[in-house]
Parts: structure tokens; C-alpha cells; sequence
């Protein structure tokens, strides 16, 4: 027997996809544009670099705080809180960054207020709010909107390095405010009030919606499953925004390389990050999910190489960007596809919410172990043997969580029905 065609993403479907995307563009530039905004600070209100570093500090850890509480209230009041009030917050808080001219008004306007915005709009977030309202080819829909993460960083930050050099950063800052303000009104009065879709057969275990906060913990904590993907995601975060996102400019300025081409490999490795999550996310709806993702820890790991034997070799940094950028985000959409699975709908947002906690908390290591080995050693080779061993160490994790109803490649054709 033939099992039917799942159906198509819906024109209301493409909606929400492009709410979440935009909604992600503007999250992920607002938060780069302190590195765009640093020096102007400097010049004009006269702040130190080490004050200016503090308050970014404590915006990831605002965030870190924020994602686990956002997740589960997700779960009770649904996308409201991540494309309407959350979007709303960041608005507010990138609105009085623009006017600041204290630092407290920089701690509580990008620290605080900024922050807990970063922290509501996270990738794991809007993954959670795609996979509730779009059950058929969720994958693909949750790479394709998580992928404004990385578009971002792409074409938004240029855009507004631009503005910020020809209009002053006070109008950067205005940009990200009036954005994100008419997202949150957008999906405020759109997305939330959507009704989720019924579930499919994907969606077997739905798990308790009203489930004590506390009873869900206490129940995580006592999964394998729960840790395999919690571990790995920290992996995640050790790997990209530790040790690639905070040292990858800096080691190519260590290679030779000037600045113009070395920002152009970030952007090059920002772009291919698209193509990597939109096209995991396809793959999560066919295959064995844990090997896809045990798959793309290994790979990664495997990309590290490059950054060893590149010393002055510029194309072969070209070639680790293709690489890594395929594999850089693309954990997330096969991550929150098994969490979904395993821990039921009801639940979802707390559960990425805790492992976006874990993702923050890896790169935060990673930054700082890759920044004391450097100091150390004065070379990068053992920052990128760290990471090495750590993604395939998330690799393994991965690899150890059970799939039910799908076969691994070996045993039967990888492609099997949606």
C-alpha cells in the first residue's frame, strides 16, 4: 500500500515562515550590531571598550536565563510571547539604546531590555512556534525559518553598518527598534492567534500540556534522551558561537589575512548557512533523525581539520567556510524535530528553551577556553583540537538516541515516508 503524500505548506503556512524568518533577521542583527556600534560609543559618549564588553556580557546571560522561562511560558500562552511581546520587548529596549547617553541607560536598554528580548526570539524558539502550527513537512518549514538567523548576519548587518556610517548609530539602533516593533504587532495579532494544528503521526506522544514546570524538569533530568540532545546542543554552542563565531576574524587577522576578505568569509560561511538548515530541515522529515544528527556533530568535527593545515592558504579557508557553514546551524531543525517526538508538543518550548540555556552556556566556554589556550599558546591548533573532540563527542550523544518507527541508512533505505 502507498502511503499518501503528506500536504503541501499552505499559503498561511509560508506566512508564518516569513513572520518567524524576518523575526530572527532582526533578532540576530540587533544583537551584532554592538560589534558595529562599539567604536562609534567610544568616540562619542566616551566608554570604555571593557564597560561597552560588559554589558554584551550580560545581555548572554540575560538570555541564558530568559530562554528556559520564555520556552515554558511558550508552552501556556503560546506565540504570542515570542512574536509579540517578546518582539515588542526588543523593541522597547533597542528604542532607549538609541537615546542613551548614561551607562545605566545601556545596561537596562541593551543589558536588560535587549537582552530579554534576545533571549524570548531565540532560533529554538521560533523552531517551537513552526513546529506548533505547521505539523506536515515541519522540517522544512523550521529550516526555512530559522534560517533568518544567519540571513541576519548575511544582508541585515551590512544594511545597517551602512546606515550607522552614513546616519549615525542612534539611527542603527532606531532601525532595529521600528523593525521589531512591527514584527511583535505582525505576530501578535496574526500567528497568535492561529490555532495549532491537529496532530499527525509524527506527533504520537503530544505529552501532557499542563504538566507542573518542576514535574517537567524533574522528569528531563531523568532521561537519556533528555541529555543526549541537552549535551549535544551545548556542543553546538561550544563549537559555533564559542570558539567559530568569537575567534574565527581573529585567527584569520593571526593567518595574514587583511580585513576586507576575511569578513568575506564570514559572510560567505553565513550564507551557506541557509542552505544547510533549510536543507537538514528537508531531511529530518524523510530520515533516521539521530544519525542525520549524530552525522552533521562528526562532520563538523571533520571541518576543524581545515582550520589546522590552513596557515597562509586562503582558498583552503574558502573552503572551510563552504563547509562548516552546511553544518553550522543546521543542528537545530533535526534537535527541536526528536525533542517534539519525545517530549510531546505540550511541552516543546520548555524543553528547547532549557537546551538554548545549554547552547548559550557552551559557546560562553568556548569563547573563554579559546581565548586562554590562545593566550597560553599563542596558536589556535589547540582551540580547534578542542573542538575536535567536543563535536564528536556531541556526535556519539546523538547517536545513542532511539528512533521509533525509522530505520537507520544501513538497515533500509534512508528515504522513507514523511
Amino acid at each position: 500500500m502507498t502511503a499518501e503524500p503528506a500536504p503541501r505548506l499552505t499559503l498561511n503556512d509560508g506566512l508564518i515562515v516569513l513572520i518567524g524568518f524576518l523575526a530572527l533577521a532582526v533578532v540576530y542583527s540587533g544583537r551584532a550590531l554592538l560589534g558595529v556600534t562599539m567604536t562609534p560609543w567610544e568616540t562619542d559618549l566616551g566608554w570604555s571598550r571593557e564597560l561597552i564588553s560588559g554589558a554584551g556580557a550580560i545581555s548572554l546571560i540575560v538570555m541564558a536565563v530568559v530562554a528556559p522561562i520564555g520556552g515554558h511560558v511558550l508552552d501556556r500562552l503560546g506565540a504570542r510571547v515570542v512574536l509579540g511581546y517578546g518582539m515588542i520587548i526588543l523593541a522597547g529596549g533597542a528604542a532607549l539604546t538609541a537615546t542613551m547617553s548614561s551607562p545605566w541607560q545601556l545596561f537596562l536598554g541593551y543589558a536588560g531590555l535587549s537582552g530579554f528580548g534576545f533571549g524570548v526570539g531565540t532560533v529554538s524558539a521560533v523552531a517551537t512556534v513552526i513546529t506548533l502550527r505547521i505539523r506536515h513537512r515541519s522540517g522544512l518549514a523550521v529550516g526555512l525559518a530559522t534560517s533568518g538567523a544567519t540571513a541576519g548576519q548575511l544582508a541585515f548587518v551590512p544594511l545597517l553598518a551602512a546606515v550607522v556610517a552614513d546616519f549615525g548609530w542612534r539611527t542603527g539602533y532606531i532601525t532595529v527598534a521600528a523593525a521589531a516593533f512591527a514584527l511583535g504587532v505582525a505576530g501578535f495579532f496574526y500567528v497568535a492567534r492561529m490555532k495549532s494544528r491537529p496532530p499527525t503521526l509524527h506527533d504520537a506522544h503530544e505529552g501532557p500540556a499542563r504538566t507542573p514546570v518542576l514535574v517537567s524538569i524533574r522528569e528531563f533530568a531523568g532521561s537519556w534522551v533528555f541529555h543526549a540532545l541537552f549535551w549535544s546542543f551545548a556542543v553546538c554552542g561550544f563549537t559555533t558561537t564559542g570558539v567559530i563565531e568569537t575567534h574565527l576574524i581573529p585567527y584569520a587577522a593571526f593567518c595574514g589575512f587583511p580585513p576586507v576578505p576575511s569578513a568575506t568569509i564570514y559572510g560567505l560561511l553565513s550564507g551557506l548557512n541557509l542552505v544547510g538548515m533549510v536543507l537538514a530541515g528537508y531531511l529530518s522529515d524523510h530520515v533516521h533523525r539521530p544519525f542525520l544528527l549524530g552525522s552533521l556533530y562528526f562532520a563538523r568535527a571533520l571541518t576543524f581539520v581545515f582550520l589546522i593545515l590552513i596557515g597562509p592558504d586562503f582558498e583552503l579557508m574558502l573552503v572551510f567556510a563552504v563547509l562548516f557553514g552546511l553544518v553550522d546551524y543546521s543542528t537545530v531543525p533535526v534537535t527541536t524535530s526528536i525533542a517534539r517526538t519525545h517530549f510531546g508538543l505540550g511541552r516543546l518550548g520548555l524543553v528547547m528553551g532549557l537546551m538554548t540555556g545549554a547552547h548559550s552556556m557552551g559557546g560562553a566556554l568556548g569563547a573563554y577556553l579559546g581565548g586562554v589556550l590562545f593566550d597560553s599558546l599563542n596558536t589556535y591548533v589547540w582551540v580547534w583540537f578542542s573542538a575536535i573532540l567536543v563535536a564528536m563527542f556531541g556526535g556519539v550523544l546523538a547517536y545513542t538516541v532511539p528512533e521509533p518507527g525509522r530505520h537507520l541508512p544501513w538497515r533500509r533505505a534512508i528515504i522513507v515516508p514523511a
